[in-house]
């Protein structure tokens, strides 16, 4: 029964018609949906846990593995010498009690790997505009960079062609040396010339608890402006828009570098994550 129903989702999905097929996903027909595809998705009328390994997975969401090349390196983060080697591992990710869960185990002792978790939305591969939203609820254990952003695909002429929002959990409203308090909201110039423009950043103040109840983060752009929303407040960036076709993910991770991340934390560090809207765009206007 569930292998028909993952059939259905993906039937109506091409066809862009709304079919209550489940509860707790939505697809937007033409006349609703003002982008090619409109997808929302609410975690909390799922009425049972779901771990990584389920197939309901690879319908909805591609969950990161890391195995390692044989150079040593992980896609989790660059090899620094101020920081520890981090996987992701799908085990980290599940939905549990109506939330989407990505976690880091915490009690890590200094230069032991790290375990962590990453997700990228399947059919969202590809998008040049488009509207990507979480309602999210994290950490308030130290340690760990929480973020939605947008990544360009490999393959494409881009340097670093992203769009971030991410949350250090060791930093909401305090700072320290090395880093500013606040929301860290960053659009990286796909094609710098030097360091004066590979990127346009602002901290901002966050005017809410992240940690207390959930909240809207969301990520809305065209090839000319990217807007960033956190709760109810919103800033747009004129510089540096995604250029090449993007992917919309979501990560909870840490390599205890002291210049972002730090940590490890001593506890687990959970994102959950209550809903989410795609709307996007596959072909440029």
């Amino acid at each position: 029964m569930k292998v028909l129903l993952l059939a259905l989702c993906l039937v109506a999905t091409v066809l862009s018609v709304t079919v209550p097929i489940q509860p707790w996903l939505n697809i937007l027909n033409d006349k609703e949906c003002k982008y090619e595809r409109c997808v929302e998705v609410d975690f909390s009328k799922v009425d049972f846990d779901v771990p990584s390994t389920d197939p309901l997975f690879s319908d909805m969401f591609w969950i990161a593995a890391d195995e390692g090349g044989e150079d040593g390196t992980y896609s989790c983060a660059k090899p620094d010498p101020n920081s520890t080697r981090c996987l992701f591992d799908p085990q980290n990710v599940y939905v549990k009690n109506g939330v989407l869960e990505l976690a880091v185990p915490g009690g890590k002792l200094d230069g032991e790997t790290i375990s962590t978790s990453q997700i990228r939305f399947v059919g969202s591969e590809f998008i040049v505009s488009g509207v990507f939203e979480i309602v999210a609820q994290t950490s308030a254990v130290p340690g760990t960079c929480q973020a939605i952003f947008t990544q360009a695909n490999p393959g494409f002429p881009a340097q670093k062609d992203e769009q971030d929002i991410e949350m250090l959990t060791g930093h909401y409203t305090e700072a320290s040396d090395n880093i500013k308090a606040g929301l860290q909201l960053t659009s990286w110039n796909a094609f710098p010339t030097g360091e004066h423009d590979r990127q346009q950043n602002q901290v901002v103040d966050y005017g809410f608890d992240p940690t207390a109840d959930f909240n809207v983060f969301r990520i809305e752009w065209d090839r000319n402006t990217t807007t960033y929303t956190y709760g109810e407040s919103s800033v747009t960036f004129e510089k540096y828009s995604s250029q090449n076709p993007s992917k919309f993910v979501v990560n909870n991770w840490s390599n205890a570098g002291k210049f972002w991340t730090e940590g490890p934390p001593k506890e687990d560090s959970i994102m959950r994550i209550r809903s989410y809207k795609a709307y996007y765009n596959t072909k440029k206007n």
